[in-house]
């Protein structure tokens, strides 16, 4: 798409490349977390404090299934925010859960990530024809990536001192067209 852009400056063109290229692909699931699924050792040992606050809020007060379910979702994303504060950020971070069906491009980490549950039905299926998924998958990637370039991005980069890449580095002129 780059190529039938005539009027791109050649410099704004390698480094919107760049920026392409250098982007972090996040698909499916963090393996570092979940590996691939035939051994469930490190996801227990991660969630290990976490199945005991399960158990006790169900004991203490056995509410509804969806009081509950909202607690600990809550819980949940706290403790995580927690875990995540003495982390360097990590551009193969989901920031999400890869059950949630979304789909997003994170500006300051210049990553896209479609999480695992974008990739079921109704946004894709295997007994659809090849055409339909890669077309569905493809709009939502699109759209995501679209993000990198955007009024907003192209704002951050130029008052952030960050590259196309967004790795702090000495900032050039933002990405304009």
């Amino acid at each position: 798409m780059l190529r039938s852009l005539h009027w791109i400056e050649p410099e704004t063109y390698r480094r919107a490349k760049n920026k392409v290229n250098e982007m972090q692909r996040n698909y499916g699931w963090p393996t570092e977390l979940f590996g691939d699924f035939q051994n469930s050792d490190s996801i227990d040992k991660y969630h290990k404090d976490d199945y005991l606050s399960i158990i006790d809020a169900f004991k203490n007060d056995s509410m509804d299934f969806y009081t509950i379910m909202n607690i600990l979702r809550k819980g949940l994303e706290n403790r995580e925010a927690f875990r995540l504060l003495p982390v360097k950020a990590d551009r193969k971070n989901f920031l999400q859960s890869p059950a949630m069906v979304n789909a997003w491009y994170q500006p300051e980490r210049n990553s896209l990530t479609l999480p695992y549950a974008i990739f079921n039905p109704p946004f894709y299926n295997n007994d659809f024809p090849k055409a339909f998924n890669f077309a569905a998958q493809g709009g939502t990637s699109g759209h995501e990536l679209v993000h990198g370039f955007d009024d907003e991005v192209v704002v951050a980069i130029s008052t952030r001192s960050r590259d196309e890449v967004h790795l702090s580095k000495e900032a050039g002129p933002p990405i304009t067209g």
